[in-house]
């Protein structure tokens, strides 16, 4: 008893844990204008110096040339936030809220690119990539750790500093990827995927038009690779000995067509879940 009540409070603290990142990423990307100026000014103040070189009549000489002449150093000190500088620094947080849209894209972080942040919990997801059954094995080792870069993740390299298992990922809820997850050339993200749930954000992408689910890694469970089956386009196989990552006769569903096969999962998982997942 005394040990599982040790398990029972460390899940506890694990599941408020998550509960409160969600929360805190839910709230970043839904900040108000005002909120999204000083968050740009104390992380990211190079971007907006030209801001300031063109609207100069809004600052004291001072403010001016300590923040033109290094704003990283100004900024990250905490110098621009002294009391000297009160009237310098509303200026300059107004001065950014009303030019939010003036600055180039690349250099705003994850608030720039979505819109009606949501967290979803324990839901079914469905994620693209080319090495399905290494993730279903591994589970997902490749996520973005900082969130501010979630905004344009290929400008994350893969195996960086900013990936972790313990960062965020990108999904689609698995009853709606078919409207959004394919082009004119077909699958826009990768020719297998894993189904699996996870608790994550849920929000519309600005720049990629579409909703998508922001998962978070450590709540990924139940992950279901899909790959080419043995006699259709789309397999869902026996997974239990990792010899059999290679094509065998025991495919347990398999369909033309993907839609199908994540319906099958979602369906099933409960019966067919000690063979068809590792994780």
């Amino acid at each position: 008893m005394h040990f599982s009540g040790i398990r029972d409070i460390q899940d506890l603290i694990k599941i408020a844990h998550i509960q409160q990142e969600l929360s805190w990423v839910k709230n970043y990307l839904n900040m108000s204008d005002r909120e999204k100026a000083i968050d740009l000014i104390v992380t990211t103040p190079w971007p907006i110096k030209d801001l300031i070189e063109n609207n100069q009549e809004l600052f004291s000489e001072d403010f001016y040339n300590k923040f033109v002449d290094d704003p990283s150093e100004f900024v990250f000190s905490g110098e621009w936030d002294e009391d000297a500088y009160k009237t310098d620094k509303e200026n300059l947080i107004s001065l950014v809220e009303k030019n939010l849209g003036s600055v180039d894209d690349y250099d705003l972080p994850a608030w720039n690119y979505f819109d009606d942040a949501k967290v979803i919990q324990n839901t079914w997801l469905i994620h693209f990539t080319d090495e399905a059954r290494s993730i279903a094995y591994n589970g997902f080792n490749n996520l973005v750790s900082d969130m501010r870069l979630l905004g344009l993740t290929t400008r994350v390299a893969p195996n960086s500093i900013d990936r972790s298992e313990e960062g965020y990922g990108f999904a689609y809820l698995a009853h709606e990827f078919s409207r959004y997850a394919k082009n004119r050339r077909g699958l826009k993200y990768g020719d297998e995927c894993v189904v699996f749930t996870a608790s994550g954000i849920r929000a519309w992408h600005s720049g990629d038009e579409e909703p998508q689910t922001i998962f978070y890694g450590p709540t990924a469970r139940n992950i279901v690779p899909i790959t080419s089956g043995l006699d259709a386009r789309y397999g869902v196989w026996d997974i239990r000995n990792k010899q059999t990552r290679h094509k065998t006769d025991n495919v347990i569903y398999e369909n033309e067509e993907l839609e199908p096969v994540v319906d099958w999962i979602v369906s099933n998982y409960d019966q067919y879940k000690n063979v068809i997942a590792v994780r």
